[in-house]
């Protein structure tokens, strides 16, 4: 979590509107993280779906290169909620299987986090 918190920071979310189905998402510096969406548009079964764009996820895999994609999504989803309060069940970002010169190389991951069932 230090890492994250040096690497980006705070939030700045956009005020949610009714009828808003998106809220874009910037670091502390201003940069775009990427965007919430409610009811997400590719996957299923998801109240609130983080997605990082992009160009964010190539300054990020320019210092560590995301392998364990389950791991990194979990840690991004609770340090996403420490920092904003806005609980996400799902993450989308694209990553590097290659080169980083073509785009070709890229994949899009998308996660489902789910949470413990209590008894």
């Amino acid at each position: 979590m230090k890492f994250l918190d040096s690497f980006i920071g705070d939030f700045d979310v956009e005020e949610f509107m009714k009828g808003q189905k998106r809220r874009d998402v910037r670091t502390s510096d201003g940069e775009d993280f990427g965007a919430v969406w409610y009811k997400g548009p590719a996957t299923k079964g998801c109240k609130k779906e983080l997605s990082i764009g992009w160009e964010y996820m190539d300054d990020l895999e320019s210092i560590i290169p995301v392998k364990r994609k389950k791991v990194f999504s979990e840690v991004v989803l609770e340090y996403f909620y420490l920092r904003t309060g806005i609980k996400c069940d799902c993450i989308e970002f694209d990553y590097h299987t290659g080169g980083y010169d073509h785009e070709g190389y890229k994949k899009t991951f998308r996660y489902q986090y789910k949470t413990p069932k209590k008894r």
